[in-house]
């Protein structure tokens, strides 16, 4: 599930959202959630907290408590290089919303996504769409050389066990990282 990224100042009411829309390196992030939106799953009568993920070559998670203007709760976040994707979702020290969810690529100034962006998506929550993620991002980057290998993951092969005397075979998510494998 995404969620739309619209302006803070929308009328359109949103229970979650990231500004601006096309964030670039050096930029703050301002991430919003409102409990008063219809379909909210948090009172907010308690802190709000945001889980963050950002990508880098691996996803580095963050729990941070957001701060709350009137009904609004916001956290603030500067994107720095390398990260090429940032996800967030909500929670308090007793609750989880399990329908706001908010993301958004990290964009170079030309607009065009920084390397790592659609790959960053293709692990975060939507493996169902790893092939059009890894075209988009291949696309960008033709020696994106991680996105062979997380394609390949995604759909249930294990690039490590590849021999050229066996054809590739199908494994399951299970069998993705055995534990003689070295990396």
């Amino acid at each position: 599930f995404v969620c739309l990224i619209l302006p803070l100042d929308s009328s359109f009411a949103q229970v979650a959202k990231i500004e601006p829309s096309q964030p670039k390196w050096g930029e703050t992030l301002t991430i919003a959630y409102n409990p008063k939106v219809e379909g909210a799953q948090l009172s907010g009568n308690d802190d709000i907290y945001v889980v963050l993920d950002l990508a880098f070559a691996e996803r580095e998670r963050l729990v941070a408590k957001m701060a709350k203007a009137g009904e609004l709760f916001t956290y603030e976040l500067p994107v720095m290089a390398p990260v090429p994707q940032v996800s967030c979702f909500f929670i308090t020290m007793s609750e989880f919303d399990q329908k706001a969810h908010c993301d958004t690529l990290i964009y170079h100034p030309d607009g065009k996504p920084v390397r790592g962006a659609y790959l960053a998506s293709l692990r975060a929550y939507y493996p169902e769409k790893y092939l059009e993620f890894f075209r988009q991002e291949i696309a960008l980057y033709p020696d994106s050389y991680l996105a062979y290998a997380k394609k390949w993951l995604y759909a249930g092969i294990d690039p490590w066990r590849y021999s050229t005397k066996n054809a590739i075979k199908p494994t399951s998510y299970s069998a993705l990282w055995p534990t003689d494998t070295c990396f």
